[in-house]
């Protein structure tokens, strides 16, 4: 990956809300610059082709080569806090949803 200047990435971070340009969460100190279209697959290297992604999406887009990225099908919300759960099917977003409130609201979880 080539320099880029500060301005390019607070645009952006701009842009994209602060975000990851793949699974939408929000970006915080440790993030990625990453090409939309590989320059391997003839992606060019202009601003249009940049996108900046969370340090999940950049190694899973690391660990297989040629693999592309596909955009989470399903949702849901947690309802004690908000957060919304990206996945690729119905039972792995229940099941995130599931760990999601054991780890961080463990006070709703009755064990019987």
């Amino acid at each position: 990956m080539r320099k880029v200047s500060e301005k390019i990435i607070k645009k952006l971070q701009i842009t994209q809300h602060n975000k990851c340009n793949l699974c939408k969460i929000k970006l915080d100190k440790r993030f990625y610059l990453d090409y939309k279209v590989p320059l391997s697959k003839k992606g060019s290297k202009d601003y249009d082709n940049l996108q900046l992604i969370c340090p999940k999406c950049y190694d899973k887009s690391q660990k297989v080569e040629g693999y592309e990225y596909k955009t989470p099908t399903k949702q849901i919300v947690c309802t004690y806090c908000g957060r919304v759960i990206l996945g690729f099917s119905k039972k792995q977003v229940d099941y995130m949803l599931m760990q999601h409130i054991v780890a961080k609201h463990p006070e709703r979880v009755k064990i019987e």
